[in-house]
């Protein structure tokens, strides 16, 4: 990782820490963030689930700012993003478990049904890999996800 990368990344997360402290000073609930994802822009969407139905996903942008980017998730975990910067998590969404697509008009939608998934990662392939508590599944989406490199 090239040496401003690394000093990007150590800001976002810093950023990402203290927003996330801040929320729970003021909710009296502990939040950590477990959900990290980038999109192209260099904004950080970090998700710090509780077991609330109307979680948000929050933004962190490059110059610092924070704002909700979504609200209305019960449980988010796992995020990430496709090359055209949907935003897909692992949550609940009005009560029915899987993995929620979130465009960047932030409208929401179901895209994968099931019980128990915590986390996805996009593979090569348009391929992802969909993480339940105990199992790892490899299914194809026909999504071309946003690879790191």
């Amino acid at each position: 990782m090239e040496r401003c990368a690394a000093a990007h990344l150590a800001v976002h997360l810093n950023l990402a820490g203290m927003f996330l402290n801040n929320a729970v000073a003021h909710r009296e609930a502990e939040t950590r963030p477990t959900s990290l994802a980038f999109n192209d822009s260099g904004t950080l969407m970090v998700s710090g689930p509780t077991t609330s139905a109307n979680e948000s996903i929050h933004a962190i942008e490059p110059d610092g700012g924070i704002s909700s980017f979504y609200t209305g998730l019960g449980r988010p975990q796992g995020m990430a993003f496709d090359v055209d910067g949907n935003l897909y998590v692992a949550a609940s969404l009005h009560g029915r478990r899987g993995v929620v697509k979130i465009t960047p008009l932030r409208e929401a939608s179901l895209a994968i049904s099931g019980s128990g998934i915590v986390g996805l990662a996009f593979l090569p392939g348009e391929d992802a890999a969909v993480v339940t508590r105990d199992t790892v599944y490899h299914i194809g989406l026909d999504i071309a996800g946003r690879l790191l490199r």
